[in-house]
């Protein structure tokens, strides 16, 4: 389970999640981000995934 947060290059707020086990509570990390103020809107998300992980790439371009 991975979070993370940001800022992107217009000074919004962007939030990552990452869920690769179906035990994992994307709504936990989701919540969490949100107590900090990132919006779900905000929050890029990649669940049961490989070594592809496409929403790391655009949270990467957005906060480079």
């Amino acid at each position: 389970m991975t979070t993370g947060n940001a800022r992107s290059q217009s000074g919004s707020e962007l939030g990552y999640a990452r869920v690769s086990a179906t035990r994992q509570s994307l709504e936990r990390q989701l919540d969490a981000l949100a107590s900090i103020g990132i919006p779900v809107a905000g929050v890029c998300v990649d669940k049961k995934i490989t070594d592809d992980r496409p929403a790391w790439r655009h949270y990467r371009v957005k906060t480079a």
